[in-house]
């Protein structure tokens, strides 16, 4: 399996992101001709060069405005003022794969609905300020580029630098991480770094948050890395980000999880057996099950368990506390491997059923039909579950 490590120390925006993954691989000459084609009439072209930061070479990427079109000198970016359907229609205009527009697309969704929520209107009312500029629509459609480019299957964010202090918005002064950011940045791992600065941008943090996994990542070989260099440079470190592409068995799907329990000896059946319902139908929710326990006083209990992934922990632990069933929750973070899964729909005896199938170094060891289609396929035929059980499966073995 095909991943991607982004190491951000000193934070990430969406140049330094972009220069990452020419570094790596990615394709300048068909990056700036796709992002031409969206036709940004203030921007002139591309400068992509390698620079040095604090003794490390890193590649530099910057659009080049029109003269006229450039800000005064105490803007930090190219004021432009566009909403979001205006991007959008670009998006859909440009010469780019379909993929790229869907991800360049919701990447700016993400954007306008964390504006919207910090000014208080609807994502389509915001005004985009810096990232409705040229140098920012041409950093989020041109990383959405390199990542199809490179076709990653994953790509990991261990932790990311936000910096500290204040910053000079468009509104005026704001603490760093900026509001925009500080609600994009919810889910990922990140820390304050070295620099008493804005360190990750609102691009920055949209871009990661859309592509990336919080945490480290399985074991992997090292194939190659590519260096993406920021505009400031720091008496202390690097103003880098490192993209890592890596190979990891692709024989199993290694993923970070979270075990949660609690155990339950003061509620009801109906309490436990309903809220096992809600989570059961919840996405983030992997698994959920009781076990019989003994407690205190020789009280007969369940230990209540939930499977989730990480960034869904906070959302799982607010649907049990609000159930009433516990004061307390404890939790684990682990690591679980499953095989690679596929989804088919095939037709057996004028019924669909679903099937899903796990792959083992690329060989098929698991297939198994969704059981309501058993018991559709048992009520159409007028026989009993398992007999249509073994109709569906008898071809399949």
């Amino acid at each position: 399996m095909k991943i991607g490590i982004f190491d951000c120390p000193s934070g990430a925006a969406g140049d330094m992101i972009l220069g990452s993954l020419i570094d790596c691989g990615a394709d300048s000459e068909k990056i700036k001709s796709a992002l031409m084609s969206l036709g940004i009439e203030e921007l002139e072209g591309f400068s992509i060069t390698e620079v040095i930061r604090s003794g490390v070479r890193a590649v530099k990427f910057a659009p080049v405005i029109h003269h006229h079109h450039q800000s005064s000198p105490n803007e930090g970016h190219h004021h432009q003022h566009r909403h979001l359907p205006d991007i959008e229609r670009m998006i859909d205009a440009a010469d780019l794969p379909e993929k790229v527009q869907q991800d360049s697309k919701a990447v700016f969704s993400m954007l306008a609905k964390a504006e919207a929520q910090v000014h208080g209107t609807t994502p389509e009312k915001v005004h985009f300020h810096e990232v409705g500029a040229a140098d920012s629509i041409a950093d989020i459609v041109g990383c959405c580029l390199g990542i199809y480019l490179l076709e990653f299957e994953k790509i990991y964010c261990p932790k990311v630098a936000v910096g500290s202090g204040t910053v000079e918005c468009a509104h005026g002064v704001m603490p760093v991480p900026a509001p925009a950011t500080e609600i994009l940045i919810r889910g990922l791992n990140v820390f304050r770094g070295e620099a008493d600065t804005e360190l990750l941008t609102p691009t920055g943090a949209s871009i990661l948050k859309y592509f990336c996994l919080p945490g480290e990542p399985p074991a992997y070989t090292n194939i190659r890395s590519g260096y993406g260099a920021g505009s400031k440079e720091f008496p202390k470190m690097a103003n880098i980000i490192r993209l890592t592409e890596g190979s990891s068995g692709d024989e199993q799907m290694m993923e970070k999880a979270v075990m949660m329990e609690t155990n339950v000896d003061d509620s009801t059946g109906e309490l436990v057996g309903s809220l096992t319902g809600e989570l059961a139908g919840k996405e983030s929710c992997l698994d959920v099950w009781t076990e019989p326990i003994y407690m205190k006083k020789g009280r007969p209990g369940v230990k209540f368990c939930v499977l989730c992934k990480e960034d869904d922990l906070d959302r799982i632990a607010e649907i049990i506390f609000q159930s009433g069933i516990t004061l307390g929750i404890r939790y684990h973070k682990l690591d679980r491997i499953t095989l690679q899964r596929e989804f088919e729909t095939v037709e057996i005896e004028g019924c669909e059923v679903n099937l899903k199938k796990g792959f083992y170094n690329g060989k098929q060891v698991f297939c198994k039909p969704e059981f309501s289609d058993c018991r559709k396929l048992a009520e159409m035929k007028d026989v009993s579950p398992a007999t249509a059980l073994n109709t569906i499966t008898g071809p399949l073995k």
